[in-house]
C-alpha cells in the first residue's frame, strides 16, 4: 500500500517538472537579453583545415604489420624523408582500423638483460633533409586499441598528423613480418 501514494507523488513531480522549466524559461527571456553564438559550419571548419600547406615529406617503404585475430594494438612502419627547410614535427594521427595513431619510442629497459619496453612520444621530430626511419624492433607508429584487426593484402588508410600543416591520408599495406 505505501507504494501507491510514492507512485502518485513521482507522477505529479514528473508533471510538474517540465511545467516549472517553461515557466523559468520564459521568466529569463524577458529578464535577460538574447544572445546568439555564431556556430561554425561544417563548410567553415573544413574550408580552414585547407588552408594549411602540404607538409613537405616524402614517404617510402609504408606497410601495417599482420597480426594474429584478436590483437588489441597494431604497428605502421614507414620512412618519412622531411623535404623542407624547417624540422617537421609527427603528433600522430587516424586510421580506419584503430582508434588512435600514436609516435612510440621503443627503449631499453634498465637492469633487465637486454630487454626492450615502448614509450608513448607527445611528437617525433623530423630535422630538415633527414629520414625518420620507423621499423620493426625500433620506433614505430602504435595502432592503439584496434577496432579490427586487417588481413594480410588489404589496405589501411592510414592520416598523419604534423605541426602546422594539413593532415597526409595514405593507403597503406597489410604484410607479414
Amino acid at each position: 500500500m505505501s507504494r501507491i501514494p510514492l507512485l502518485f507523488s513521482l507522477i505529479a513531480l514528473t508533471l510538474a517538472a517540465p511545467a516549472q522549466a517553461q515557466h523559468h524559461h520564459a521568466v529569463s527571456d524577458h529578464s535577460m537579453p538574447s544572445m546568439s553564438m555564431p556556430m561554425p559550419t561544417k563548410s567553415a571548419t573544413s574550408k580552414a583545415a585547407t588552408k594549411l600547406p602540404a607538409a613537405p615529406v616524402r614517404v617510402s617503404g609504408a606497410f601495417v604489420q599482420a597480426l594474429p585475430p584478436g590483437t588489441a594494438d597494431g604497428s605502421v612502419y614507414l620512412n618519412l624523408t622531411n623535404t623542407g627547410k624547417t624540422a617537421l614535427k609527427l603528433t600522430g594521427g587516424t586510421s580506419s582500423v584503430s582508434q588512435a595513431v600514436t609516435p612510440m619510442q621503443q627503449t631499453k629497459m634498465t637492469g633487465m638483460a637486454g630487454m626492450t619496453g615502448m614509450k608513448d612520444l607527445p611528437a617525433m621530430t623530423i630535422a630538415p633533409g633527414q629520414t625518420l626511419k620507423l621499423s620493426p624492433g625500433g620506433d614505430h607508429l602504435m595502432l592503439y586499441r584496434m577496432k579490427r584487426v586487417p588481413l594480410v593484402g588489404e589496405t589501411v588508410s592510414l592520416t598523419l598528423n604534423f605541426v602546422g600543416y594539413a593532415p597526409l591520408t595514405l593507403k597503406v599495406p597489410v604484410k607479414r613480418l
